[in-house]
């Protein structure tokens, strides 16, 4: 079945027979048993190792034999390699897979990616969650649709609502915490709605979530998802998770996210006879797995009308020279993560709380120490809603300024963190931390504190004619007021 606006296309699809398991599969340990599979990344391998091919295509570059004796071609070589000239190739249908109707080892590898995952298929896209937002969204919605769009939700999202004939109402937040935090949704205001639309015989198509931020914020889609089901049976979902595609390889992490209680529900729709709701997920896979900037997976739950209907959408929106190294890092992403994620994972949420505990116990960094430092993640009053152990806000210090903080810490210690919302900035805790990471921005802070937070705060701004012995330089902008003397 396909939605209005996507019947003037057929596209056939593999149907999907892979088994949908109950938990996903578990920590293997590289030094005891085989690495997980990577069908697209052997198939490109294969390819490389056989004979030259002589290419009347596109992609001067392949082999780099163009680039040969040429100035730019060394900086070529000195940037990318010669090993990514010649994986950056343009083959596709018998020469490796089709992107858009994939019958070998891209249907392979994305197969695998949503059983890890726990999704009925998924697909590999190369334009980040930007484009798997875009996607998923059109993938679902009428002509006419109704939305009910998250505000947290990305500027994507809410750029690509905008269509004619489409009506877009906000999901209802909770008030301001006024500390710059995002706003969790309103839970209980939310199922009214919902409840309220279907009830008037017009029920949202779609409704979009937010399901975690860049700040930390996780919303519970275990409980989030059933009792939205519930007020609205027939809404589909789209839920962006860009910035936790990691937790599906650890216990402790995954039992929240918005895959499982998915499959679950789906479960609980087949075994009363219920219609099984369509859900999609969209992941950034490059902000917390081992995968190219750019790459994103876009599960499915709902069977194959759903996987056919985002098939269709896939042709009608991405690109149709899609790279093949960034597909290929989706399937060595996917397969790094199930051979040592969990490992990894245990190792940087020990460093995260390293952190929190010098943040709380060492007095030098008291004013770095964020509102609730020390205490258990989540609020009992939004029990639909906690925060991920792998993201830790500094605040930010008045006599510093977050621009100040942010330029210090990178260029005078090496040290890059994301930037937040003025008041606070982000560290997070990806696979790539290091002890030595930790080691170093530790005693960056200090030396920021020492350097500015030790002396007493000036007082105010010094009047005229009245003697200082130090600079009074307000920022921005950075201009001094005041000199010695």
């Amino acid at each position: 079945m396909t939605t209005p606006q996507h019947q003037t296309l057929d596209i056939p699809v593999v149907d999907i027979d892979l088994p949908v398991a109950a938990a996903l599969p578990t920590h293997r340990d590289p030094e005891v048993s085989q690495p997980a599979r990577a069908p697209l990344a052997d198939a490109l391998s294969r390819l490389l190792a056989g004979p030259a091919v002589a290419s009347f295509h596109a992609l001067p570059w392949t082999d780099g034999h163009v680039l040969d004796g040429s100035g730019v071609g060394a900086r070529y070589a000195e940037l990318f390699g010669q090993a990514f000239l010649r994986l950056d190739r343009c083959y596709g249908g018998a020469a490796l897979d089709s992107f858009f109707q994939p019958r070998g080892p891209l249907d392979q590898a994305q197969r695998l990616a949503a059983a890890a995952f726990g999704a009925d298929y998924t697909f590999f896209l190369t334009g980040g969650t930007t484009l798997a937002n875009r996607i998923a969204l059109h993938a679902l919605a009428p002509r006419q649709a109704r939305v009910l769009i998250d505000p947290n939700a990305p500027a994507a999202l809410h750029a690509a609502a905008v269509q004619p004939g489409w009506q877009v109402d906000e999901v209802p937040l909770l008030a301001a915490a006024g500390d710059g935090r995002t706003r969790p949704p309103d839970l209980a205001e939310l199922c009214a709605l919902l409840r309220a639309a279907h009830a008037d015989h017009r029920p949202y198509d779609v409704v979009v979530l937010a399901a975690s931020s860049d700040d930390g914020l996780l919303y519970r889609m275990d409980r989030i998802l059933p009792a939205v089901a519930a007020a609205s049976p027939l809404s589909a979902l789209v839920v962006d998770e860009a910035w936790t595609a990691v937790h599906a390889f650890h216990p402790g992490l995954r039992r929240h996210a918005t895959l499982p209680a998915a499959q679950r529900l789906a479960a609980r729709c087949r075994d009363t006879g219920q219609r099984v709701p369509a859900v999609l997920v969209t992941q950034a896979a490059d902000k917390t797995l081992c995968a190219a900037r750019q790459t994103a997976y876009l599960h499915v739950v709902g069977g194959s009308d759903r996987v056919r209907q985002v098939q269709q959408a896939v042709f009608e929106h991405h690109t149709p020279s899609p790279s093949w190294p960034l597909l290929v890092s989706l399937d060595l992403a996917r397969a790094h993560a199930q051979e040592c994620g969990r490992r990894e994972l245990d190792r940087v949420l020990a460093l995260a709380d390293q952190v929190r505990a010098a943040l709380a116990g060492d007095p030098l960094l008291a004013e770095f120490r964020p509102p609730g430092a020390g205490e258990e993640p989540g609020d009992p009053a939004e029990p639909h809603c906690l925060a991920d152990p792998l993201r830790i806000a500094i605040a930010v210090p008045e006599r510093v300024g977050d621009k100040v903080l942010w330029e210090t810490l990178f260029r005078d210690h090496g040290v890059y963190l994301g930037r937040g919302t003025g008041r606070s900035l982000r560290l997070s805790f990806h696979l790539g931390v290091t002890a030595e990471h930790v080691r170093r921005l530790l005693a960056a802070l200090r030396a920021v504190a020492r350097r500015w937070l030790t002396r007493p705060e000036p007082a105010g701004v010094p009047t005229a004619g009245a003697g200082v012995e130090d600079f009074f330089i307000p920022y921005p902008p950075g201009i001094p007021t005041a000199v010695p003397g």
